[in-house]
């Protein structure tokens, strides 16, 4: 069994979710909006955790290794690689999908959150003894590391979550949609433009990704909205496989 997903994002009214692009059309800045209404309405939905890509939690956790390092052992693959999962003992997960083991975290917790991160077997050596060593707590699914289904169903049997919100950014949103792992959808739209001619939206595919298609047909449910402070409208939608 895996946990329930719900993808809560935030865009502008093009779609962009990179919000330093943004133009505000409203009279508060863009920072006053997200700062008011995301974590406030992702709060509503008593997760037991999130989910985001390396990309985004490099926001958050300081170390990133240059994609180039390499030594001897380098990023020759490993078949088969042993999990290293630790207690959470009753804190709030912060997941990160690193497929390459990119992420140098100093210590196990993210804001009193417990830390962890989702590698492919491709990741080196080094990278795993760092993780080893800072006490953070790491899993394997697959050898890319974007086996969705495997890791969330290591990460319920381990931690016993049974709600996560992922967060982006759009390849890992992409990656969950592919797999049939999102079950609902929670967007914020601002009054704000991005206007770029090209921008990331909620999914993304990589261009080895582009002709793939998500796991099954989707059916797509409207729960509701909200029009919250600001002109920002709260919509929610529930996915299920098409019959």
């Amino acid at each position: 069994m895996r946990p329930y997903i719900i993808c809560h994002m935030i865009t502008s009214l093009d779609g962009s979710i990179l919000p330093d692009q943004w133009h505000s059309t409203a009279e508060v800045s863009v920072d006053a909006m997200i700062e008011r209404h995301y974590d406030h309405c992702a709060d509503s939905f008593k997760a037991q955790g999130w989910i985001v890509g390396r990309e985004t939690m490099s926001h958050y956790v300081p170390g990133v290794a240059d994609e180039s390092v390499s030594d001897e052992k380098g990023f020759i693959a490993a078949q088969w690689r042993e999990d290293n999962l630790k207690p959470a003992n009753g804190k709030p997960l912060a997941i990160a999908f690193d497929p390459k083991g990119r992420l140098r975290p100093e210590t196990a917790e993210l804001d009193g959150e417990h830390l962890v991160l989702v590698l492919g077997a491709q990741a080196p050596t080094y990278a795993i003894e760092h993780l080893q060593r800072a006490g953070v707590s790491y899993l394997f699914a697959g050898q890319q590391g974007d086996d969705v289904l495997q890791a969330l169903e290591k990460i319920s049997a381990f931690y016993g979550v049974e709600r996560l919100l992922l967060q982006g950014g759009a390849i890992t949103n992409g990656h969950f949609l592919r797999a049939g792992a999102i079950d609902e959808i929670s967007t914020l739209v601002c009054p704000a433009l991005d206007g770029a001619t090209t921008f990331k939206g909620i999914f993304q595919s990589t261009d080895s990704e582009s002709q793939t298609t998500v796991a099954a047909p989707l059916n797509t449910h409207f729960l509701g909205y909200s029009i919250l402070e600001d002109g920002v409208i709260w919509s929610k939608y529930r996915l299920t496989a098409a019959r």
